[in-house]
């Protein structure tokens, strides 16, 4: 990662993960143990990096409409509009 050369000037940086790193759900153990790696990965990496000015988080969001997810669940909303509101 490049170093921030200022210090008034601040970066982040935002990894998905997803609910299932907390909570796993059934018949899913590689997509389960991915997500998990995934939010310690991201904690690593914040405390590596938080001297340097740049914020690592991971977001866990519970269910964004993908191909493997057909949003059949309520409250399910699209992965660009997730991502917006993060952002946002």
């Amino acid at each position: 990662m490049k170093r921030n050369t200022e210090k008034s000037v601040k970066s982040a940086m935002i990894n998905y993960s997803s609910i299932c790193a907390l909570t796993p759900s059934p018949n899913m153990p590689l997509y389960n143990s991915s997500k998990g790696f995934i939010k310690t990965f991201s904690n690593s990496l914040t405390l590596d990096y938080a001297a340097q000015g740049i914020d690592v988080m991971a977001i866990m969001p519970l269910a964004v409409k993908s191909q493997m997810n057909t949003g059949g669940y309520l409250g399910t909303i699209s992965a660009q509009d997730h991502a917006k509101s993060v952002i946002d």
